[in-house]
């Protein structure tokens, strides 16, 4: 019999990284991340690493002040390289 309290992880990463357990906004928010990291092909452990080292703190402390600066660099990178995607398909239609 499951036990409908019990928090369940939607990543885990060995069930240290993220938690999102009771409403932890921040947990929740990490989750998001490291979700939205994957569309990239970053792996969960690679997100972590990813925002250590553009943060300066642990995964496990970020919150969404610490990673919403991450998401807006990696969008302006993206953005940047669909950029000449974009130019290359216009120039051949010419």
């Amino acid at each position: 019999m499951s036990n409908q309290n019990t928090p369940t992880p939607t990543l885990s990463m060995a069930n240290t990284l993220v938690t999102c357990a009771g409403g932890d906004a921040a947990g929740e928010y990490r989750s998001g991340f490291l979700k939205a990291l994957a569309y990239l092909g970053l792996n969960a452990d690679d997100g972590a690493q990813l925002a250590e080292s553009l943060t300066g703190r642990p995964f496990a402390a970020c919150g969404p002040a610490d990673l919403r600066p991450v998401l807006e660099q990696l969008h302006v990178i993206a953005q940047r390289l669909q950029a000449p995607q974009s130019a290359r398909r216009r120039s051949c239609g010419d």
